[in-house]
């Protein structure tokens, strides 16, 4: 008889009435009908569990950080920040990491980690109205599909001290991807609509999306940050959806997978997605040699040395040149590779070599990169004319841009003297 008084009083409390759903559940609830439908749509499970975590803000960006951190080696961390100030992409002593975190600290409804195949949630982003968070939801569960599936993350990591543009590359079709199938998994899922009527829709829009979402990096809120660094940050997500669309109009989802499978290897497959579909590729022009270090003179060394791509370059251009002479400057590129050189007291020193579709092709950069570094000074008239190319006097030194049929040298910032051996050295760069 006491037995079973205890047991009628334990089942007490599950017979009471239940309050409403907590933030937990309600995400639990949302991300298992998502994972229904990319499985249906997909034609594959997960593959593994992908628990929900709801943590604050200031938690998330500290893991942001950290992950960063253990990852990306700090001497490659403060090569990267030196290239952007010697691109004049960020002011001197701009710290890149920690105002990337500022910005991912505004923006982040939710994030997934790819080590520990988790997705964390900002708190209160599931409080009200979950509409608008579906897409956010949806578009990181892809994430977790694509990786559990096609082991994207390990390839990025591999990829990363090798060839930075193709690393690029790869987070455009990782983003892109997520951005065209995550807008369509929540569409589909809120109206309740057939995904491959909503995909198909999605696809056709991708354009106009894309330029939504980098008008709304455009806001009041987000000017505080150069443009160069907002641009690096939106294009995987905005040219990766135009790439990924193109791909889903050219062959469905097969398409897309197939691009995981085998990934664009350059950002100018990226951005032209033709390039990418053709039979062959249009595969990049690969570099190997160059090392202007010992040419400049006593005590120079190579701090850095990685490829350059049509993305980067166009990205480059814009804040002095805007973006449709951007644009016409870094189309036609075929490859490019670049080395930082660096001395104690001296101003880094930037060498080039790269390779263009045509001679017309080699000439627009050529004369663009130019007009940069006279206009980083503010004497666009700086600019000479000679035979072969142009020279720039600047307060970084002399720049020097040889061109030789459909290869291009850019030597900026020459000590005095060593114009002649560092083009040399640059043009040793073998295919």
């Amino acid at each position: 008889m006491r037995a079973a008084l205890l047991l009628l009083l334990l089942a007490l409390p599950c017979r009471a009435e239940e309050g409403p759903p907590t933030e937990q559940q309600r995400l639990e609830a949302l991300c298992g009908a998502l994972r229904e439908r990319i499985e249906g749509w997909m034609g594959e499970g997960f593959g593994r569990g992908i628990p929900v975590q709801v943590v604050e803000r200031e938690w998330l960006a500290g893991f942001a950080r950290d992950t960063e951190r253990r990852l990306t080696p700090a001497r490659t961390l403060a090569m990267m920040q030196m290239l952007a100030e010697r691109l004049h992409q960020v002011p001197e002593g701009y710290d890149i990491l920690e105002r990337q975190i500022d910005l991912f600290r505004k923006l982040v409804a939710g994030l997934y980690d790819c080590e520990e195949d988790r997705f964390f949630v900002v708190a209160g982003m599931a409080q009200g109205d979950l509409r608008e968070f579906a897409i956010t939801a949806a578009h990181e569960l892809v994430h977790a599909h694509r990786d559990g599936n096609t082991d994207f993350w390990e390839r990025t990591l591999r990829l990363a001290s090798l060839d930075s543009d193709a690393v690029l590359a790869l987070r455009c079709l990782v983003e892109g991807d997520a951005n065209l199938l995550g807008n369509a998994f929540g569409v589909a899922h809120l109206s309740e609509r057939p995904t491959g009527e909503v995909l198909d829709l999605v696809a056709r829009s991708a354009e106009r999306s894309a330029q939504e979402f980098r008008d709304s990096m455009n806001g009041p809120e987000l000017r505080e940050f150069p443009a160069a660094l907002r641009e690096m940050l939106v294009a995987p997500y905005t040219d990766g959806e135009i790439f990924a669309a193109a791909l889903y109009r050219s062959g469905g989802g097969a398409a897309l997978l197939r691009a995981f499978r085998d990934p664009p290897r350059s950002t100018e497959q990226i951005l032209h997605p033709r390039k990418y579909l053709a039979d062959p590729p249009d595969e990049p022009v690969v570099f190997r040699g160059g090392d202007p270090s010992a040419a400049l003179g006593e005590g120079w060394s190579v701090g850095y040395a990685d490829t350059i791509g049509e993305l980067e370059l166009r990205v480059h251009f814009t804040p002095l040149l805007g973006r449709g002479r951007a644009v016409r400057a870094a189309a036609g590129w075929d490859g490019a590779r670049y080395h930082l050189c660096i001395r104690e007291g001296s101003v880094p020193f930037l060498g080039l070599v790269s390779e263009w579709d045509s001679e017309q092709d080699a000439w627009e950069f050529a004369g663009a990169w130019a007009e940069w570094a006279a206009l980083r000074d503010g004497r666009r008239s700086a600019r000479r004319l000679r035979p072969g190319g142009w020279l720039v006097p600047t307060a970084e030194g002399d720049v020097r841009v040889d061109v030789c049929g459909t290869r291009v040298l850019v030597a900026d910032g020459l000590p005095a003297g060593r114009e002649e051996p560092v083009l040399a050295a640059l043009a040793s760069a073998e295919r």
